[in-house]
């Protein structure tokens, strides 16, 4: 049930008892008059409709880890609040603490809490979006390291709906250092492409599905083509070998991918 600010305080404590860890490291006397008090299980009331707390026994080095240990926590409970579970995501990654009886020293629920998709629903609650979102994957995704791993890992094993159902800049970002999720992104932008109809009423490039208009198919690819190299490079060559399929039409209204290049201003 934590909110954003009561997860930043945590944070906030976790930070102030590895200091305590770091200045009472060397002071065997003060660390052994310590010791006492993180072995106690206090389990009195804590005021009124409050559970008692009744939190495990801490070893004095587990201080030391304290950051970490609550952000792998976070992470792992498909229950946390998605302020507090964002506020665990965008932490950086350290060292992880010393395993201890009990505890946990690894992501290995991460993928379990996010099989709930609840963490991801409010990404995807407003449709299609080529902006910023308020989703947990897309923090894990900025996030790097091994959140980043896992949830590239579980999206790429969603589908191109859920996909195209994130933010076009931060995808071309993650895109740039991951070749599996730009080759999955370019070839979900291939269909979109192949599935417009244009209307020569209108002179305008149509989508059965209002959230796949042309005007985001355009900014997706333009996102793309103003990335890294490596990405740059295999969305240009998307354009152009489509184009090429297409019969390398030069007029407009025959093939989606030359009015792409048109409206991308690459020919």
């Amino acid at each position: 049930h934590w909110d954003e600010a009561a997860a930043r305080r945590a944070f906030q404590w976790a930070r102030y008892l590895e200091r305590l860890h770091a200045r009472l490291a060397g002071q065997p006397a003060l660390r052994r008059a310590l010791e006492p008090k993180l072995r106690e299980r206090p389990g009195q009331a804590r005021g009124p409709g409050l559970p008692p707390l009744g939190r495990r026994p801490l070893r004095f080095d587990e201080l030391g880890g304290g950051v970490e240990a609550l952000r792998v926590s976070l992470l792992c409970n498909p229950s946390a609040s998605p302020a507090a579970f964002h506020q665990a995501a965008s932490c950086p990654p350290r060292p992880p603490p010393p395993p201890s009886p009990g505890g946990r020293s690894s992501c290995a629920g991460l993928e379990a809490a996010l099989r709930t998709k609840r963490l991801l629903r409010p990404s995807l609650s407003g449709g299609e979006g080529d902006g910023g979102g308020g989703g947990g994957v897309e923090v894990m995704l900025e996030a790097g390291g091994g959140p980043e791993e896992l949830a590239l890992r579980w999206l790429l094993g969603q589908g191109s709906a859920l996909l195209l159902a994130l933010p076009g800049d931060l995808l071309s970002r993650a895109a740039s250092r991951h070749p599996r999720l730009a080759a999955a992104y370019l070839g979900a932008l291939a269909r979109w492409a192949e599935t417009m109809r244009y209307e020569a009423g209108s002179g305008r490039w149509l989508h059965e599905s209002p959230e796949r208009g042309w005007g985001r198919l355009v900014r997706r690819l333009r996102a793309l083509l103003e990335g890294p190299p490596p990405v740059r490079g295999a969305a240009e060559e998307l354009l152009k070998s489509g184009r090429a399929a297409d019969g390398d039409f030069d007029v407009s209204g025959i093939s989606v991918w030359t009015d792409l290049l048109l409206a991308l201003k690459a020919i």
